[in-house]
């Protein structure tokens, strides 16, 4: 567990800048609690560690829990990874998408579990932020699939970790929340100014590669630019403006042509609207993503 300082990004209401003072406070005194990497994902990257691994030997630890093995045979099969043949067992699956598929859809598995709450005020907050996460991540994967030497199954990840830092702030609200308040503008303050930094902590938690702490880092900066080529930070950004778009709010964001990433992908063709045609095109193949997840 680690504490960290944050920087409040305080609203005009006094109540709601005493609130983000609290979250501060909680952090610091690691009263908020960093949920820690599953079981299952764990024995998958350890097993992937030997340069020599085992293939059968990975395939009986994604067997031995029959969700994640149906799920594993879903992605193969999926749109993402479908090929002329049906995959049908989990060895098969395992050996078409790859080590590092693999551990990204363990991982995304596990991530479904994660965003439960016994609180019944906050089940439909939760599940709204699910459907959300869920949304975003196979936007990102689309973007990934026409993007050259992109995996899409990280690109998905990408997407749903975007958000892990909800689930502590989330799970702080329901124990601290004042009945008086609205409870979604409350939850969104929240997301909004702290989401990111303690996604950022999970992430260095469960020792993850420097780029997906990026792409969490960034969730909500659509100023971020660097200097490489286009990486998935840039894609989940854009999957991000087009699910604003999606739901009504570009007033929440800018014009997709300012953002920096929109210039380094490699497809740039927009509609009237200002989406892009890419989306528009593959807004099925989209949904049959998003249903794998859910």
């Amino acid at each position: 567990m680690h504490a960290m300082q944050l920087e409040i990004v305080g609203g005009s209401d006094t109540n709601t800048d005493e609130l983000l003072e609290q979250i501060e406070n909680a952090i610091k005194k690691e009263e908020i609690k960093l949920p820690a990497m599953p079981d299952i994902a764990m024995k998958i990257r350890d097993a992937f560690k030997d340069e020599q691994y085992d293939i059968m030997k990975i395939a009986h630890i994604v067997q031995a829990e029959a969700g994640l093995a149906a799920y594993i045979l879903k992605v193969a099969n999926s749109p993402l990874h479908r090929g002329p043949i049906p995959i049908k067992t989990a060895k098969h699956a395992v050996c078409r998408l790859g080590q590092h598929s693999v551990q990204s859809i363990v991982l995304t598995y596990t991530l479904r579990a994660m965003f439960q709450t016994d609180s019944p005020q906050l089940k439909v907050l939760l599940r709204k932020q699910w459907e959300q996460s869920t949304s975003l991540a196979a936007i990102s994967a689309l973007l990934a699939t026409r993007c050259d030497d992109f995996d899409p199954d990280q690109a998905l990840l990408g997407g749903l970790l975007q958000d892990i830092g909800c689930l502590p702030l989330l799970d702080w609200l329901s124990k601290n929340h004042d009945a008086t308040q609205d409870l979604d503008a409350v939850y969104k303050n929240l997301t909004d100014n702290y989401a990111a930094a303690v996604g950022e902590l999970i992430l260095r938690n469960w020792q993850f590669d420097q780029e997906l702490i990026d792409v969490v880092k960034a969730r909500g900066d659509w100023t971020r630019s660097s200097n490489a080529e286009v990486d998935i930070t840039d894609i989940v950004t854009i999957a991000r403006h087009h699910q604003h778009m999606g739901r009504g709010e570009l007033n929440t964001c800018p014009n997709i042509t300012d953002i920096p990433a929109y210039h380094k992908l490699p497809f740039q063709q927009l509609t009237p609207d200002q989406s892009l045609h890419i989306l528009e095109e593959a807004k099925e193949e989209i949904e049959e993503i998003r249903q794998m997840l859910v």
